[in-house]
């Protein structure tokens, strides 16, 4: 033993300056490696995205394709002050060519019925696939630029989403339009969960929600916020494709966009309503549509958790690796009983992206409220975080709500980090 210790002050003897160093690096910096991965770390800050949401370069991607993106587009219409059109209007399905089918057809009669009952008035549809196509001419006089919305129905039970592409006289307006999501709707096969041999839960399959649906031509991949706009002068000719998959296609509406309002402004459309104590709690699986069967659920043994049992696996959580795509969407049915403002607040832990931030696009009823919704920040936090949505003065922000039923939906979006 004596031999031993008298090595080590030898050792130690021996180490000039710079070795003192090195040998410090090697047994603290380890140490600050472990204690920092284990540990757990919360960013709760405001954090706001707006800064980059509208500004973005793909010279690359324009260069290689050989068309404009969006973002380019938009800058010069910007730049040249060429405006908005304001025109609305309906192109009803008999002003299309294409495959048209009709109530007395065999195959799509009875979706054609129920397009008329969505509609309230009797419409044929298009049909559109891999050997159908859809256009329609543009009849108005009014320069600026317009914004579209589809009426659609899917036809088939496939995963992928059906994808259209768009094009002006022959030509892709921008690089976006050759390549359109047009969002599907999942659900659970059954809101009971079988237990498997060991008396864990097992998550229902899932169905593809096929209904008539009214879409505005907008980026589904979250990487833009608000309407595509196009350029359109009179005479042109607008034509749908099919990229993947089928589906019948009703009328085409010229919409308008309408800028979100600021919170400020949005309070003061509803004025002095009272804030609602009523605490209203829903477990993450009680999700009622998903926009990707992809989007599952998990099990965390975190007893604060609704649904937990400390001798079962439950499933009560919205697995993240699974919703981090951006368009991703998950929607929630729920109900007030009073009108007037409400807090909302999510249980939630981002651990992904090391110390950044993600981005949620909220949207009550099919609509952003106000401005903070549209890419709301959820910073990174390695632990489960109770987190009130909240403005850059730590101010709980207030939604307000009718009395009756509701859905909250939240979308997964990358405007802030598309550059």
């Amino acid at each position: 033993m004596k031999k031993l210790w008298a090595k080590i002050i030898g050792f130690f003897k021996a180490l000039k300056p710079r070795g003192y160093v090195l040998l410090i690096a090697i047994l603290v910096l380890p140490t600050i490696a472990i204690i920092s991965a284990v540990l757990p770390t919360t960013l709760n800050d405001y954090v706001t995205g707006d800064t980059l949401k509208n500004d973005y370069d793909y010279v690359s991607l324009e260069s290689k394709y050989g068309v404009k993106t969006y973002s380019t587009k938009m800058k010069e219409y910007a730049e040249s002050g060429y405006p908005d059109s304001g025109v609305t209007g309906v192109i009803p399905v008999s002003s299309m060519s294409g495959t048209t089918v009709y109530s007395a057809d065999a195959t799509y009669g009875s979706s054609v019925d129920d397009y008329a009952d969505y509609v309230g008035h009797p419409s044929d549809a298009m049909v559109l696939d891999d050997a159908s196509s859809v256009s329609f001419t543009h009849t108005s006089h009014t320069a600026g630029l317009y914004y579209l919305s589809v009426d659609y129905m899917e036809l088939t039970n496939a995963v992928d989403n059906p994808k259209i592409s768009l094009t002006i006289n022959g030509v892709s307006p921008f690089y976006e339009s050759q390549t359109l999501i047009l969002p599907s709707s999942w659900a659970f096969t059954s809101r009971d969960f079988a237990l498997d041999r060991y008396g864990n839960e097992i998550q229902p399959s899932s169905e593809k929600v096929k209904t008539w649906r009214t879409w505005n031509v907008q980026d589904e991949h979250g990487m833009h916020s608000g309407l595509f706009g196009f350029e359109l002068s009179f005479g042109d000719v607008i034509r749908i494709d099919s990229v993947n998959g089928s589906c019948l296609i009703g009328e085409v509406h010229y919409i308008t966009q309408e800028n979100l309002p600021t919170y400020d402004e949005y309070l003061a459309l509803h004025g002095d309503a009272p804030v609602i104590k009523e605490n209203l709690l829903y477990s993450a699986r009680t999700m009622d549509l998903r926009s990707d069967p992809s989007i599952r659920l998990r099990t965390e043994q975190d007893p604060s958790a609704l649904y937990y049992e400390t001798d079962y696996l439950r499933l009560n959580t919205v697995f993240g690796d699974s919703w981090r795509t951006g368009g991703q969407t998950i929607s929630y049915n729920f109900s007030v009983e009073t009108s007037g403002y409400y807090h909302i607040s999510l249980k939630y832990r981002q651990y992904i992206i090391r110390d950044l931030p993600v981005f949620r696009s909220i949207a009550i009823d099919g609509e952003v409220p106000f401005e903070n919704l549209d890419n709301y920040a959820f910073p990174y936090t390695t632990s489960f975080l109770n987190r009130t949505l909240m403005d850059e003065n730590g101010d709980p922000l207030k939604v307000f709500l009718t009395a009756g039923d509701h859905v909250i939906s939240f979308k997964a979006v990358d405007f802030s980090y598309r550059q």
